[in-house]
């Protein structure tokens, strides 16, 4: 129902640590790694029809095309499917790239076998085009009759060198949407509308494979990154001394050595030097702004060819002549873990220590900056708490409560010196503060336990609740109001009475979780085993799960500053748009609910759950949440619009039919 927005945060989780492989095969050890990005590698050994990929288009459905030896192939980020139905002969089905439609009438994406036959994509699928015959270009007077016509649509072009041998009999055409083209015959520059030159920049004596379209205009990158830029419409007659500005510029080490990506079909340009990628894009003056979008891929050992940039993602497809296809997925996620080899990196409750760092159960303090390093480790708290990693809290005076089963610890502000301990006659489960400073004690088998800091020798006491087992999670609705989750049910308790009801529906669920803004009358359930419910009023509604269930075991729902929910499952991240929750309760409908995996960063996807708190809500728009085994700085990307996108493989899932 909604572009989905993608609000920046953190996430501090708990995940196994595993050796992070994502789906498609791994890539060669040289492509292994690349900081900031997940990579899959494709060939004909992992679902990849044939390992020479020419060129790479997007369609309007947001499926990836490729050109390759064996026709075209359809890539939808899970599976790949061929056309290669074009014929019997090795030219009929060998598809040389991606063109621009040379009729204009259409914004279909346009492929050409090796034979010469169109080929057009139409509603995901790719059939021959008997309408269009070659490529509609006429040679003008002031091309000699000797040189033949050369259309170049890509670069590199990969007959480069066999025409550079023959580069004084050849003219090369680049084509421009509108029925516009672009000639060189080493000389001159012509601008062409409707096969009808109206323009002609002498500019003698320049390679053909360094020439660019982006826009309406046709650029020259110089060996030493100079720029020339040749307007189409407007613009006088004279080649222009561009600039080429940004990262690029401010290499030193760019001097030489470096390639041109560009692919005309999706009017992208790029330039690569070593490992580093940097993509071109007009700056509205006639210059070229170049923003460094990849480091660290070896393009030259990969023996790429051709490249692909989803901009509403960041996901580079970089297309192979032998090894296939790499996708390289930009990570949204962040991960830190302690160093030390005696931590098994398994982390579930955790707290703000100040506004920049956060400390786990077992005396770990990370930072939230940018290192994500952990600054000290608070032996005491890891010696008195032990294996009991449940739950934590720092109350409004700064002391840090923890468990350890009937032990209730009380820490100094720095978690350094202990101030007091008390027992408990049963398992202490939850430790949550109450908006009067009372700390509220959890237990499994007994009910629900107080403390008040502020009175000094004070003990802890029985509250209410003895048939209450295994309470999960304790979360004020008003100053009266608290709501209790247990391993069998949900409950509400009006303080002042101590009145105990048991909410109908959920009596035999496993409560996870609960989320409770200020002043909706809206209590978000999560459970072990069946997924989703919001209590609003007196009505209980219970979502839909997605197809594959993930959501059915959900750990903890929390809430950013734009309206959706992140939900942290045994199976990955979900978000989703807490209007179209609320929509659904008034009216069902079919669901979206948007899926980030461990390609986003993770090292795996198993969250964990069963804490309190299970997320937290750092200064600067910062949040905390834990997953299994390693805990996780994660900060979501956004983009323009902070939204994710439905196209463009996001593992996506409706609700489940």
């Amino acid at each position: 129902m909604h572009p989905f927005y993608k609000a920046p945060f953190l996430l501090v989780l708990c995940l196994f640590t595993l050796p992070h492989i994502s789906a498609g095969q791994k890539a060669p050890n040289q492509q292994a790694s690349v900081p900031g990005y997940d990579v899959r590698h494709f060939t004909d050994e992992n679902g990849l029809p044939q390992n020479s990929v020419k060129s790479i288009a997007r369609d309007e459905r947001g499926n990836v095309w490729l050109a390759t030896e064996r026709g075209l192939v359809r890539f939808d980020g899970n599976r790949f499917v061929s056309f290669d139905k074009l014929g019997d002969s090795y030219a009929a089905r060998s598809i040389s790239g991606f063109y621009l439609d040379p009729e204009n009438g259409r914004d279909d994406l346009l492929a050409m076998t090796n034979n010469e036959v169109w080929v057009r994509v139409v509603g995901g699928k790719a059939a021959i085009d008997t309408s269009l015959k070659g490529y509609p270009l006429r040679r003008s007077a002031n091309i000699p009759k000797i040189r033949k016509l050369h259309l170049i649509e890509a670069l590199p072009d990969l007959n480069e060198d066999a025409l550079t041998h023959y580069r004084h009999e050849i003219a090369a055409l680049y084509p421009a949407p509108g029925a516009r083209h672009f000639a060189y015959d080493e000389q001159d520059v012509g601008y062409y509308v409707n096969n009808k030159m109206t323009k002609l920049f002498h500019f003698p004596g320049m390679s053909f494979f360094r020439f660019f379209r982006l826009g309406d205009d046709l650029y020259y990158l110089h060996e030493n990154l100079s720029l020339t830029r040749f307007p189409g419409p407007g613009g006088g007659s004279r080649p222009r001394e561009s600039i080429l500005s940004g990262a690029i510029s401010e290499d030193l080490k760019l001097t030489s050595g470096h390639r041109i990506f560009w692919n005309n079909c999706s009017n992208q340009a790029f330039v690569s030097a070593g490992r580093r990628l940097y993509e071109l894009q007009p700056a509205g003056d006639g210059s070229l702004r170049s923003t460094l979008i990849l480091d660290g891929f070896d393009f030259q050992a990969a023996g790429i060819k051709t490249i692909h940039l989803n901009r509403e993602t960041g996901r580079l497809f970089l297309g192979s002549q032998l090894h296939g296809l790499y996708v390289l997925s930009k990570k949204q996620f962040r991960t830190i873990s302690a160093p030390r080899a005696s931590l098994d990196n398994v982390y579930y409750g955790q707290a703000l220590l100040d506004n920049n760092k956060i400390i786990t159960v077992n005396g770990t303090v990370f930072s939230l900056d940018e290192n994500g390093s952990v600054t000290s480790h608070l032996k005491l708290m890891e010696k008195s708490v032990d294996w009991d990693k449940y739950s934590i809290l720092k109350d409004r005076a700064g002391t840090i409560w923890c468990k350890r089963r009937e032990t209730l610890f009380r820490f100094d502000g720095d978690g350094e010196h202990i101030i007091s301990t008390w027992k408990i006659p049963d398992e202490i489960k939850q430790l949550y503060e109450g908006r009067d400073g009372r700390i509220w004690i959890g237990t499994n088998a007994t009910g629900l336990y107080y403390i008040d800091p502020s009175q000094p020798g004070v003990q802890p006491r029985y509250f209410a609740g003895k048939h209450l087992s295994n309470i999960s999670w304790i979360q004020h609705q008003t100053a009266e109001i608290l709501w209790i989750g247990t391993g069998k049910g949900l409950y509400k308790i009006h303080l002042r009475t101590k009145r105990i009801t048991c909410i109908t529906g959920l009596a035999s669920f496993y409560i996870r979780s609960l989320y409770i803004p200020d002043g909706r009358d809206e209590i978000w359930i999560t459970t072990y085993a069946n997924g989703l419910f919001l209590l609003k009023g007196n009505k209980l509604t219970q979502f839909p799960v997605d197809k594959e269930q993930y959501l059915a075991s959900a750990h903890c729902m929390t809430e950013d500053k734009n309206g959706f929910f992140w939900i942290t499952t045994n199976k990955g991240l979900f978000q989703i748009k807490r209007s179209d929750l609320l929509a659904y309760a008034r009216k069902p409908f079919d669901l979206y609910y948007h899926y980030y995996s461990k390609t986003a960063g993770f090292n795996t996807n198993e969250f964990n759950g069963g804490c309190q708190p299970c997320a937290l809500r750092a200064p600067g728009g910062h949040r905390v949440s834990p997953v299994d085994r390693r805990p996780r700085v994660v900060r979501a990307g956004t983009d323009a619009t902070g939204a994710p996108r439905r196209a463009d493989f996001h593992r996506q899932f409706g609700r489940r039919r």
